[in-house]
């Protein structure tokens, strides 16, 4: 699927759904479908004491690992998909260089999402008492959801910035090309 490029009057780059926002999209379905899964077989109360208890990063990550592997495969299932929602028009742009590159900057971007999940889950007791708020189950999701949302940015971003231009008329053309130029002649 191709977008029509109205400045140009031709078609623009195909539109890819491979990014990061993909990614953080899937990944926190990903999480919510298989959080559904694991409370059939695990009680509320425990994924609680778990998520809120003072673990150590590794405690609770194996933790996490052991009580939750339906959620954790769903979101690696997910991060992995949106992966490939991208890859068709990389490979059609870039070739296989271009299709590595989209696999490596997915496969970073889900390491990101990862540890800024893990990072909120692990610090957000400390930085809560810090702030004087109370940590609790609601606000330990929203932590996760947050640092999952800053791993994809950091990842996303510089990308994002590469492309960006700022407006720069052509010398003797700023009339004809720009509305703002054209009014202020």
């Amino acid at each position: 699927m191709t977008s029509l490029d109205p400045a140009a009057g031709r078609a623009a780059a195909p539109l890819s759904f491979g990014g990061p926002l993909t990614m953080l999209t899937l990944c926190l379905c990903g999480m919510a479908t298989g959080l559904a899964i694991d409370l059939q077989s695990v009680l509320p109360a425990t994924v609680a004491t778990l998520c809120l208890g003072g673990h150590s990063f590794v405690g609770s990550l194996l933790g996490h690992a052991s009580l939750l592997p339906a959620t954790n495969l769903f979101m690696l299932a997910s991060g992995l998909i949106a992966i490939g929602l991208g890859a068709p028009a990389r490979a059609g742009s870039g070739g296989p260089a271009g299709l590595r590159s989209h696999l490596v900057r997915g496969l970073a971007c889900n390491a990101a999402m990862f540890a800024g999940m893990a990072l909120a889950q692990w610090l957000g007791p400390e930085v809560a008492t810090g702030l004087g708020l109370s940590w609790s189950l609601s606000a330990m999701m929203g932590a996760m959801a947050a640092g999952m949302a800053l791993g994809a940015t950091a990842v996303g971003l510089p990308a994002v910035l590469r492309r960006a231009r700022p407006f720069r008329p052509a010398a003797g053309r700023a009339a004809a090309t720009h509305p703002a130029a054209a009014r202020a002649a």
